[in-house]
């Protein structure tokens, strides 16, 4: 927790994460964000414990574009609709090939003294495949296999998808 309260007191320092940088296997990030849009709080009960749990869904942004911030329990009552948060410590999590960010336990989320500037929310990182490369060349016809010769139908075999 000290660490936390270290950080807050030098934010130029942090290394601070744009949210078109994240990527599934980011942990450990910290972003500065804003609250876009705030979805409906819902109730779900574990399944090992039998406790209930709330569990809402926040559309947060920065200057690069936008991202779900998921989040349980007391954080939920903490953001309030456009104002400008950190969140230090956070990581990202792949659900149905779609990203969203979340607290964690280690994590910690304060409300900045700062403004971010204006959003950006044109880019929706939550969206499917988002974060996959596009392809750089498109495929050709002639199709050539791993080794550099040339395919079944440049060899004018049939594939399978041709009859």
């Amino acid at each position: 927790m000290k660490q936390l309260k270290d950080a807050l007191e030098y934010e130029s320092e942090i290394g601070w994460t744009n949210i078109i940088h994240l990527t599934p296997d980011s942990q450990g990030v910290n972003v500065k964000f804003r609250i876009f849009k705030r979805g409906a709080t819902r109730q779900v009960t574990s399944k090992s414990s039998g406790r209930k749990h709330k569990i809402a869904t926040f559309e947060i942004a920065d200057s690069t574009a936008r991202i779900n911030l998921v989040l349980w329990n007391d954080d939920i009552d903490l953001l309030d609709n456009d104002d400008d948060f950190y969140l230090l410590n956070g990581y990202v999590t792949l659900h149905d090939e779609c990203m969203s960010l979340s607290k964690g336990r280690n994590g910690a989320i304060r409300k900045s003294s700062t403004s971010i500037g204006p959003m950006n929310d044109n880019i929706d990182m939550s969206r499917p495949f988002i974060w996959k490369p596009r392809r750089r060349t498109s495929r050709s016809i002639t199709s050539r296999t791993l080794n550099g010769s040339s395919g079944r139908e440049a060899r004018r075999y049939t594939s399978r998808k041709s009859f």
